[in-house]
């Protein structure tokens, strides 16, 4: 048996404290951005207001242990530096996103999705009575807890929207979601 079995945090915790400065149980924008030069990653105001939102999943600007661990399951510090045209997608997004996240709490309910998904009928991204099969889809990118999250949606557009419509070059209408 190892001689650390059993004792003490696991680094994940040890790790996450260490940037935690203030110990409020919360990593800031702020303490997020000394954690991120730590892993000498410097990001433009634009890339570090996506990547905190892709790692904070409720959308409160505060990175809970249990978001950062989840982030690490599924995720890795390079995947957070991202080119032009990338952030640029992720900005569209988090815009669209929180068009929508009318009660600000960080996601998307089935209430807030009716009319998000309007809109993607609209400009001709999903079909018409799509409505519950994309609200599954979308939710299962991540937790399948009910709501769509950031990370989800991003994930969807990303896999399911800006993939195809690069395969099948430009598109018109459908970049402005």
């Amino acid at each position: 048996m190892s001689a650390f079995a059993g004792r003490g945090k696991p680094l994940s915790l040890i790790y996450f404290e260490k940037f935690d400065v203030d110990h409020d149980g919360f990593i800031t924008r702020e303490e997020f951005t000394s954690m991120l030069l730590d892993h000498g990653m410097y990001l433009s105001p634009a890339n570090l207001e996506v990547a905190l939102h892709t790692v904070d999943e409720n959308g409160d600007n505060k990175i809970t242990y249990e978001e950062f661990l989840e982030w690490k399951r599924h995720s890795s510090f390079e995947e957070l530096s991202m080119d032009d045209e990338q952030i640029e997608r992720r900005a569209q997004i988090l815009e669209f996103f929180k068009r929508y996240d009318t009660d600000c709490n960080g996601t998307i309910d089935k209430s807030e999705w009716l009319a998000m998904h309007a809109e993607l009928v609209e400009v001709g991204i999903v079909e018409a009575g799509t409505k519950d099969y994309f609200f599954a889809q979308i939710d299962q990118e991540g937790n399948s807890d009910g709501v769509i999250s950031f990370i989800e949606l991003a994930k969807w557009f990303e896999e399911n929207v800006f993939t195809k419509a690069e395969a099948a070059g430009p598109v018109a209408g459908k970049s402005d979601a």
